[in-house]
Formats: structure tokens, sequence, C-alpha cells
């Protein structure tokens, strides 16, 4: 499987979300970092390459999101003075 071929759907999917402190080009990269290091678990007789690569853009934007919500949500630290 060559993950380049899903190109226009990284780019698509990457620009139609917003996470906080990401760039487009970020998210863009983070799904093929995903698709690159999750192509060995791809199995033909379950789904085509695009649905595979779609499901892993997916499931990589909901742990982007869970850590976006995860950092906001973290109270400063107090300094002693």
């Amino acid at each position: 499987m060559d993950f380049r071929d899903f190109e226009k759907d990284v780019v698509a999917k990457a620009k139609s979300v917003e996470i906080p402190n990401m760039e487009w080009k970020d998210i863009a990269q983070e799904f093929r970092l995903a698709i690159y290091q999750n192509q060995d678990r791809y199995n033909p007789k379950l789904a085509s390459e695009r649905t595979f690569a779609v499901r892993i853009m997916s499931n990589k934007l909901v742990d982007l999101m869970r850590k976006a919500r995860i950092v906001a949500r973290k109270p400063k630290k107090k300094t002693k003075k």
C-alpha cells in the first residue's frame, strides 16, 4: 500500500477540522504518520485501502482531540513565592 495515494483525503480531512494549537499541516502530518505506521495491519479482505486509510485518520483525529482536551483541562501550576 502506498500511503501517498491518499494525500487528497489527508489534506481535505486535515483542513476540515480545528484542533487547538495545531495547524492543518500538523494535523495532516499526524494522519500521514498514522497511516504509514499502521499499513502493515491492512487486510484487503476487510476493506479497501482508502477505507482503511480513512478509518486510521478518523481514529487519529479522535486521539488528537482527546489530547488537546486533556492539555486544555490541566490546571496551571502555581508558583510559590
